[in-house]
């Protein structure tokens, strides 16, 4: 059973939809995981290249949906 925002805004349908959404939240909070800062329980991953990151997974969450032709599916 899939639950978060994959199932509250009807993407839990098996497709690109939610697949994008699931792989990029899965790496995010792996990304967190490694960082160096308070929470991170290896610290890896400078804090500046995690910020980075966050700020292209969440330009590329906007445009996803055009890139991968479902754009008339999400308001």
């Amino acid at each position: 059973m899939v639950r978060g925002s994959t199932r509250l805004f009807g993407f839990a349908n098996g497709g690109m939809a939610q697949i994008v959404q699931v792989v990029v939240g899965k790496a995010i909070i792996e990304m967190a995981m490694l960082t160096d800062y308070e929470l991170g329980a290896v610290k890896t991953i400078p804090l500046n290249f995690h910020l980075g990151t966050d700020v292209a997974a969440g330009l590329f969450l906007a445009v996803y949906p055009w890139v991968f032709g479902f754009a008339d599916f999400v308001f």
